[in-house]
C-alpha cells in the first residue's frame, strides 16, 4: 500500500522547520511507496509563497526548497494527477461530511481515497476528517 503525502508533511521534509528532523526520520524508515498529487506540488508552492509574503522564507529558500522537491519527484517518487471524479468526490465530501472541509483538504482525501492509500498529513483536522470517512492515516502522535 502507498502514503499519501499531503502538502504539510512536503513542506516539512523541505522547509526546515518543527517537524522536518521527525519527518525525515520518519521518511527513512518507510518501507511503502509514497505517493505525491500534482495538488500537493501546487499547495507546496502557494505555501512557499505565503511564508514568503510573511518573511520567514527567503526567496532563495523557497527556490532551494523548490528545486529539492522536483529533484525528488523526478527521482521516481510515485505521482498522481487528480481528475475529474477527484473533484466530484471533494466536492461530495464538502456537503455531506459532519467535519467542515475546505476544498483544498477536501481534494487530498479524494485522491487518499481513490488510490487507496494511507494519507499522511500534520493537520490534525484534515487527518481526523479522514478517518471520520474511514481512511487509513499515519499517526504522527505529538509531531502532528
Amino acid at each position: 500500500m502507498s502514503v499519501y503525502l499531503d502538502t504539510s508533511v512536503l513542506v516539512s521534509m523541505w522547509v526546515q522547520d518543527a517537524h522536518s528532523e521527525y519527518i525525515d526520520h520518519w521518511c527513512a524508515g518507510l518501507d511503502e511507496p509514497m505517493l505525491v498529487s500534482n495538488w500537493a506540488a501546487a499547495e507546496f508552492t502557494s505555501a512557499l509563497g505565503a511564508r514568503q509574503r510573511n518573511a520567514s522564507l527567503t526567496p532563495e529558500e523557497s527556490e532551494s526548497a523548490e528545486l529539492a522537491l522536483d529533484g525528488w519527484l523526478a527521482a521516481g517518487v510515485d505521482t498522481i494527477d487528480l481528475v475529474a471524479a477527484d473533484v466530484s468526490l471533494a466536492r461530495r465530501l464538502m456537503r455531506a461530511s459532519s467535519t467542515p472541509l475546505k476544498a483544498p483538504d477536501a481534494l487530498h482525501l479524494a485522491a487518499t481515497r481513490r488510490t487507496g492509500a494511507t494519507l499522511a498529513t500534520l493537520d490534525r483536522p484534515l487527518q481526523r476528517a479522514a478517518e471520520s470517512l474511514g481512511l487509513a492515516t499515519v499517526d504522527f502522535g505529538a509531531f502532528g
